[in-house]
């Protein structure tokens, strides 16, 4: 591989060593190595779609955070377009291209950032969204938008936040910005807000107010206690008493409804046989938002997979609950070392840390090393798959994080040892992610076949 040299003064381009085949034991080497000459990478970077540039906010944590990109060597699941001989048919004129960076060059994006960003999503039309806390104010999230073009702030009427989070999630009709306010000692309600992803106008807004300050709100099917949200935000799901049936004379037993949070419209909703199991989700997907998510349970001791897919029957989604099967038995990894993200509806991209005490080691009187594990999780069928290794990382004793592209590129970000934010260098490999299932092909079924007359002779 081609050394590649430093462009600018705020970030070195390192090599990596000769790509070659790694054993299941061995960590594979990284296409390459970034590390800024000035302060460090915060938590907050993304790889663009087609693989070709990381966007990351570089800080020295106290006086001045900055949005950087730099371009990344090609990557193998983005190959060039072959030139073809023949002539192309007439096209119209093709849109501009997406906003990328040639590989070993670094620009500055934005230079005044603020200075505790959290996370940043990358939005349709080359924006970005940044998300930031603000300490000031009980720690709750503001929103900025930044064209990665023409490098200025997008403006936006009334702001984004502050809110208790602030995520992007997919309406169906495209990708929404929401914004959701949780009940407090001010406020006894829920807020929510949504904005177009692609035009950042405002789409939708909606309270729910506490009943009395219990924890009911008033729904289109009466009162109801709310339990938790899937689909980052965009749906609630509540439990409702049963009503009774004169005409029975029965009680009928309670029932789930899932309730789109911005319309107050009721989607689904189903029979309850017992409350149980949808109080331990409520607990377990507690300050979460998305339907497919990765925990450690303190009371089962387990590594569980929570899945809300929308394959079910009428009534909702089918939610899952499983005890997660790894590479290694569950016992040995760090659950505080555990991450995950959706890259696909069909795929979970999930990691956790080899504890170096865990007890096989213990008991063997030895310290395994703090490998992580990276591994893909199938969700396309009735039930979630293993998680399939697809790439050993050594720890060396620091903790890190990572995010992946829909393409595979991964970016690892190797974080301080003593301090919890950001850290020194960010990996970039490339993985070799299972292929998305093909499209269901709906069947034309079969004519009828027309009755036979009386006198016609049955077929052989």
């Amino acid at each position: 591989m081609t050394r590649l040299r430093k462009t600018l003064p705020s970030v070195l381009l390192l090599a990596c060593l000769p790509c070659a085949a790694a054993a299941a034991e061995s960590a594979a080497p990284p296409v390459t190595v970034l590390r800024p000459e000035k302060g460090f990478i915060d938590d907050a970077y993304a790889v663009t779609a087609d693989n070709s540039t990381l966007i990351y906010v570089n800080t020295d944590g106290a006086n001045w955070a900055k949005l950087r990109a730099i371009g990344l060597p090609a990557s193998a699941a983005t190959p060039a377009t072959a030139p073809t001989t023949s002539s192309p048919p007439a096209a119209p004129p093709p849109a501009a291209a997406p906003f990328s960076v040639p590989a070993g060059q670094s620009i500055e994006i934005i230079g005044k950032l603020p200075l505790s960003v959290t996370k940043l999503y990358l939005l349709p039309e080359d924006r970005v969204l940044v998300v930031s806390r603000d300490t000031e104010t009980g720690g709750v999230f503001n929103g900025n938008v930044y064209n990665l073009k023409s490098r200025t702030e997008v403006t936006i009427p009334g702001g984004i936040g502050p809110a208790s989070d602030i995520t992007v999630g997919d309406s169906g009709s495209g990708p929404l910005v929401v914004a959701i306010t949780r009940p407090g000692e001010r406020s006894p309600e829920y807020k929510l807000q949504a904005f177009s992803a692609r035009n950042l106008k405002p789409v939708a807004s909606k309270t729910w107010k506490l009943e009395d300050g219990e924890p009911r709100i008033t729904t289109a099917l009466g009162i109801a206690m709310p339990l938790y949200f899937l689909d980052d935000y965009l749906t609630l799901a509540t439990k409702h008493n049963g009503t009774f049936d004169k005409k029975k004379d029965l009680r009928q037993p309670d029932f789930l409804a899932f309730i789109d949070t911005l319309t107050g419209k009721i989607k689904s909703q189903r029979p309850m046989a017992s409350p149980t199991p949808l109080l331990d989700l409520a607990r377990l997907r507690k300050d979460h938002g998305e339907s497919v998510l990765l925990v450690a349970d303190e009371t089962t001791q387990s590594l569980q997979l929570l899945a809300a897919l929308p394959r079910g029957p009428e009534g909702g989604p089918t939610e899952l609950k499983t005890a997660l099967t790894w590479p290694r038995p569950a016992s040995m990894y760090e659950p505080a070392s555990l991450r995950s993200q959706l890259v696909r509806p069909d795929l979970l991209l999930v990691s956790a840390m080899l504890d170096p005490v865990n007890e096989q080691a213990v008991a063997n009187k030895r310290a395994d090393p703090d490998d992580y594990d990276v591994c893909a999780v199938d969700l396309s069928g009735s039930a979630p798959g293993p998680a399939q290794r697809l790439l050993m990382l050594h720890g060396n004793k620091r903790p890190l994080s990572w995010m992946a592209s829909a393409q595979g590129r991964l970016a690892v970000l190797r974080k301080h040892k003593g301090f919890s934010r950001g850290g020194t260098e960010i990996e970039i490999y490339d993985l070799k992610l299972p292929p998305a299932p093909a499209p269901m092909v709906p069947t034309t079924p079969p004519a009828p076949t027309p009755p036979r007359k009386p006198t016609q002779a049955r077929p052989r």
